[in-house]
C-alpha cells in the first residue's frame, strides 16, 4: 500500500460527465434511427396495402372481360371512367386487414387489338400521415366477343 496514492481508487466527476455525455448522444441517435424506421415501416405497409387493393380490382374486371357480352358484369369494362373523380360504375372503395380505407378509381379505353386500355388509381380515405399518396396501375385487359 506504500506505492499508491491516494484518491485514484475511482473515476473522476469529469470522467463521469464525459462518459453520461457520449451515451446521451449515442441514445438520442438511436431514437432518431428508430423514429425513421418506424415511418419507413409504416409507409411500406401502405405501398403494400395499396398494391394489394389495386391487384385485386384489376383480377376482378380481367374476370369481368372473359364474360358473355350479355351479362351485367361486362358494363365495369365499357369504356369511360376517371380517374380524377368518381364516376358510378367506375369507382369504389375497399379496407385493409390493418384497417385503413382506400378508393379505387379506374378508367377504361379502348386498346391495340379489342383491347382495354386500364387505368386504376388507389388513393387512401381519410387523413392518414406517413402513407403513400397515391397508386397509379396501367394494364391491358384481354375482352372475349
Amino acid at each position: 500500500m506504500r506505492g499508491r496514492v491516494r484518491g485514484r481508487d475511482g473515476f473522476t466527476v469529469i470522467e463521469l460527465m464525459v462518459a453520461v455525455m457520449i451515451i446521451s448522444v449515442g441514445l438520442l441517435g438511436m431514437g432518431s434511427v428508430m423514429g425513421s424506421s418506424t415511418r419507413l415501416q409504416t409507409l411500406a405497409m401502405s405501398r403494400t396495402e395499396m398494391t394489394t387493393a389495386a391487384e385485386n380490382k384489376v383480377e376482378e374486371l380481367r374476370v369481368y372481360g372473359k364474360t358473355p357480352t350479355s351479362s351485367p358484369l361486362r358494363a365495369a369494362i365499357a369504356v369511360g371512367g376517371s380517374v380524377v373523380a368518381p364516376v358510378v360504375g367506375y369507382s369504389d372503395s375497399t379496407q385493409a386487414l390493418s384497417g385503413r380505407w382506400y378508393r379505387r378509381r379506374w378508367q377504361v379505353q379502348n386498346g391495340v387489338a379489342g383491347t382495354r386500355l386500364l387505368t386504376l388509381r388507389v388513393v387512401p380515405s381519410g387523413p392518414l400521415r406517413d402513407v403513400v399518396k397515391q397508386l397509379d396501375v396501367n394494364t391491358l385487359l384481354a375482352v372475349l366477343p
